[in-house]
C-alpha cells in the first residue's frame, strides 16, 4: 500500500513539475523499511538470547525458550498486525470522505 502511495505522489510530481525524483520518493520508504526488518530482527534475537534459546542444531531448549521463540515469530506479528488494522479503522473514522474530497480534487487538477 505504501510503495503504491509513493507511486502516486511520484507521478503527480513529475506532472506537476516536469521532472523525475521517484528515487527521492523511494528511497527514504525503502530505508526505513529496511532499517525496521533489521531493528526487528535485532529485538527478536536480543530477546530469544535473554529467553536461553539455543539455535545450535539439536541443543536441548527448555519450555520457557521455545515460549519465547512461539512469542517472538508468532504472537508478536500478530499482535503488531492487529494495532495497525486498529489504526486504519480509528484513522478511517476521523477522516471522512468529505474532508479527503477536497484534497482528491486538487492533486487531480
Amino acid at each position: 500500500m505504501l510503495r503504491s502511495l509513493t507511486a502516486n505522489l511520484a507521478a503527480d510530481h513529475k506532472e506537476r513539475e516536469h521532472e523525475d525524483l521517484s528515487g527521492l520518493f523511494f528511497g527514504p520508504l525503502l530505508m526505513t523499511n529496511k532499517l525496521g526488518l533489521a531493528v526487528a530482527v535485532g529485538i527478536g534475537l536480543a530477546f530469544l538470547n535473554a529467553a536461553g534459546f539455543q539455535g545450535d542444531l539439536g541443543a536441548d531448549n527448555t519450555p520457557d525458550a521455545l515460549r519465547a521463540l512461539t512469542l517472538v515469530f508468532i504472537a508478536t506479528p500478530c499482535v503488531m498486525y492487529a494495532l495497525s488494522a486498529i489504526a486504519a479503522i480509528a484513522l478511517d473514522k476521523r477522516i471522512s470522505s468529505d474532508k479527503i474530497s477536497p484534497l482528491v480534487s486538487d492533486t487531480v487538477k
